[in-house]
């Protein structure tokens, strides 16, 4: 596991970004899925969608599957987080994938 403090930017153009952690947690592995945890997650809802699926669904779907497999698995938290660019605020979430 990797633990690094992000720096605190703005994120600007037609952006959204998808991280593994909040503030100061670890990205945890999932040794039997072959992946991070995040990672995992991401992919599987992905392919669960076909691809098309909204970026609110995403996240929320890999935001729950994230922080219930870190307490299960490793008894510590982890929780994704979203960044999204100012243009994008008040629709990222009904943007498709």
């Amino acid at each position: 596991a990797v633990a690094r403090k992000p720096k605190k930017e703005t994120v600007s153009g037609n952006v959204i970004v998808l991280s593994a952690t909040s503030e100061d947690e670890t990205a945890m592995g999932y040794d039997e899925k072959g992946h991070g945890m995040f990672t995992y997650h991401l992919l599987k809802k992905i392919q669960q969608s076909n691809g098309s699926v909204k970026f609110g669904d995403l996240f929320q779907s890999v935001s729950e599957g994230v922080r219930r497999d870190a307490i299960l698995k490793n008894d510590k938290n982890q929780t994704p987080s979203v960044s999204v660019s100012s243009s994008l605020k008040e629709k990222w979430e009904e943007l498709y994938f």
